[in-house]
């Protein structure tokens, strides 16, 4: 059953870049699994909870790595902006000490 399940659910999630999508049904996954372990007490479906969750978090990885990635270039980017704002090398600072 756990092998039906991530062959109809894995290509849903593979290259999917929504991060808080991703996360969520990592969460609701979670809760479910809880719910029919403790709650229902069906044990039967835990390969099937640990196959989705087992794929959830490789593209949870990917995701974040990507995000992170992506705010390292914004970072980047807005620095050698605000670097040519300033003159490309003569910052306020040497203004304001060579006026003194």
């Amino acid at each position: 059953a756990a092998a039906i399940g991530s062959a109809h659910f894995s290509p849903f999630v593979s290259g999917n870049k929504d991060i808080g999508g991703l996360l969520s049904l990592f969460r609701m996954t979670l809760i479910f699994r809880a719910q029919m372990i403790h709650v229902r007490q069906l044990h039967i479906l835990e390969p099937y909870y640990h196959s989705i969750l087992s794929i959830l978090w490789p593209a949870i990885h990917t995701a974040l790595e990507d995000h992170v990635r992506s705010l390292r270039v914004c970072g980047s980017l807005a620095a050698d902006r605000i670097h040519a704002l300033n003159g490309g090398g003569n910052s306020s600072r040497n203004t304001n000490t060579a006026r003194a």
